[in-house]
């Protein structure tokens, strides 16, 4: 199995994980959901796996031959103000561009889809899965943001210029966002999620 890579792209959600190579999802009550979960956060490993649960991730394409993952294709929903700009912008890569929509989710535009009222209860976000817990936005200024909707960077959870990257993932800034974002504790009234398409309601 050391010539086997975990689809990177994995969407991870509480109660299913989305692979966009394949455009399948699965559920929480799925026995692979915990496997691909454990593969994705590295606890562990594609050559500890079983055999019969390693061949079952390989025929559903969930893991990947390291010599086909550079021939993979993707699709993606893009947002944009025009779908003939994005299938454009991918002609002729691995992505194939299925859906565009224009949007500000983050409420700074007047254009695209916004909640029609403010999201009280917030359960995390669709569009990033578990990039919160595992990405970082940065600013041309090197200022790490909590989401690529944060335009004018009111969210800010730490700067390159004075830390390293595992002292932002792991500062206590960082921390009160996730809860945040997550509704383990109740987000300020204009958090940015409040008013975000995207963001998901236990509600």
């Amino acid at each position: 199995m050391n010539n086997y890579i975990v689809e990177p792209y994995l969407h991870i959600y509480e109660d299913r994980i989305y692979n966009p190579l394949t455009d399948r999802k699965i559920i929480r009550a799925d026995s692979r959901y915990n496997i691909l979960r454990d593969l994705a956060i590295g606890k562990q490993h594609t050559q500890t796996l079983k055999a019969e649960a390693a061949q079952q991730l390989k025929v559903d394409r969930w893991i990947l031959p390291r010599e086909e993952a550079t021939d993979a294709r993707f699709f993606l929903k893009y947002i944009s103000l025009e779908a003939n700009i994005a299938q454009e912008r991918y002609r002729g890569s691995n992505f194939e561009v299925r859906q565009a929509i224009a949007s500000s989710s983050g409420y700074h535009l007047p254009i695209g889809q916004k909640p029609s009222e403010p999201i009280q209860h917030l359960a995390g976000c669709e569009q990033t899965g578990s990039r919160i817990l595992q990405h970082l936005h940065i600013t041309a200024e090197g200022k790490a943001i909590l989401c690529c909707q944060d335009y004018h960077s009111e969210y800010v959870v730490g700067d390159l210029r004075h830390q390293t990257i595992d002292e932002i993932l792991r500062s206590d800034k960082m921390a009160t966002m996730r809860r945040w974002v997550y509704g383990l504790d109740d987000a300020p009234k204009n958090f940015i999620c409040r008013h975000c398409v995207f963001a998901l309601s236990r509600l």
